[in-house]
C-alpha cells in the first residue's frame, strides 16, 4: 500500500474514532447506530463498515485508543520526580482526572460504564496490568520484596479504585488518595 494511502487510512480511522467518541458520550452505546457514526464522521456507511464490522468494534477501538492515551498520562506521572508514594498517588490522580474529563457532562455515563465495560474489558485490563507492573517495579526498586510489593500494589489498586468509584466529594480526592497511598506504603 502506498504511503499516501496508509496515511489517508490512518487519518480516516482517527476521524471515525473522534466522531464515535463524541457520539457515544452524547447518545450512549444503545442510542448510537452505525448510520449516526458514519454521518458524524463524514464517511459513507459502507466505508465505515470497511473499517469496523459493527458499533461494538468501533466502541472497542475508541476504548483502546483512550487506554493508550491514559497509559501515556499515567506513565508520565509515575516517571516524574518525588517519592514512590507521591509518584503513585499522582499516577492514580492522573488516571482519575482523565476518566472524569472524558465523561464530564455525558448524560450516558452510567450506561457507558456498565454496558461498555464488558466490551472494553480487554483494553482496560491491559492498562490495569501495566499499572500493576509499574507500581510493583517501583516498590521493588524502593526495597520491598517482590511478594510484598505485589500485595501492596493489589491493596493500593483496590483501595484507590474504590475510593474513586465511591467518593461523592471530588474536591477531597487528591488528599484522600495521598493519605491512603501513604498509609499503605508506610
Amino acid at each position: 500500500m502506498p504511503a499516501t494511502t496508509s496515511k489517508k487510512t490512518a487519518e480516516r480511522t482517527q476521524r471515525i474514532l473522534d466522531a464515535a467518541q463524541q457520539q457515544f458520550l452524547e447518545t450512549g452505546l444503545r442510542g448510537t447506530t452505525m448510520e449516526t457514526l458514519a454521518r458524524r464522521a463524514r464517511v459513507a456507511k459502507p466505508t465505515l463498515y470497511a473499517y469496523f464490522p459493527d458499533k461494538e468494534a468501533v466502541f472497542t477501538a475508541v476504548i483502546a485508543r483512550l487506554m493508550e492515551h491514559w497509559k501515556t498520562i499515567v506513565g508520565a506521572a509515575l516517571a516524574a520526580g518525588g517519592s514512590s508514594e507521591e509518584r503513585i498517588a499522582r499516577a492514580f490522580l492522573a488516571k482519575f482526572a482523565a476518566a472524569d474529563d472524558l465523561i464530564a457532562g455525558s448524560p450516558h455515563t452510567d450506561e457507558l460504564m456498565r454496558e461498555g465495560a464488558s466490551l472494553a474489558t480487554r483494553n482496560a485490563a491491559s492498562l490495569e496490568a501495566w499499572l500493576y507492573e509499574a507500581i510493583e517495579t517501583l516498590l521493588v526498586e524502593d526495597g520491598l520484596e517482590p511478594d510484598d510489593a505485589a500485595r501492596r500494589t493489589s491493596l493500593l489498586v483496590a483501595c484507590l479504585s474504590g475510593l474513586y468509584k465511591f467518593t461523592t466529594r471530588r474536591e477531597y480526592l487528591a488528599g484522600d488518595v495521598a493519605f491512603v497511598t501513604r498509609q499503605l506504603l508506610a
